[in-house]
């Protein structure tokens, strides 16, 4: 049986690595994922993420970690992630504009970004 909820709220963080690309002088940063973040009325949260390019083996356990407490650990295989609708424990209000959110790996932030309104 499907059941409907209405959402109330979603933020998005663009994700870039921690070391920036110096050309000639001017810094650069790739963009390698976007997390997005849906709250519901029943006060529940449901998180998208999408990365690529990450450098680390295959079959690798990443942390997903929103200011500084880790919310879920995942794999990554061909330097890629990508899944939809994963339902996070605790209350949407858990997760705010202006939260910085990480991808961590064996306790190194490979990733990180900031919660904005998603429009």
């Amino acid at each position: 049986m499907i059941q409907w909820r209405r959402k109330k709220w979603e933020i998005e963080a663009n994700l870039y690595p921690e070391n920036e690309i110096k050309i000639l002088g001017i810094a650069f940063r790739t963009l390698q994922g976007e997390i997005e973040i849906e709250g519901y009325e029943d006060n529940k949260a449901e998180i998208e993420i999408k990365l690529f390019g990450l450098k680390i083996p295959d079959n690798s356990t990443v942390s997903l970690v929103i200011d500084n407490k880790r919310i879920l650990d995942f794999q990554i295989n061909h330097g890629r992630y990508k899944k939809e609708h994963i339902e996070v424990g605790g209350h949407s209000s858990d997760f705010t504009i202006g939260s910085k959110v990480e991808i961590q790996y064996m306790g190194k932030t490979l990733l990180s970004g900031t919660f904005r309104e998603d429009k």
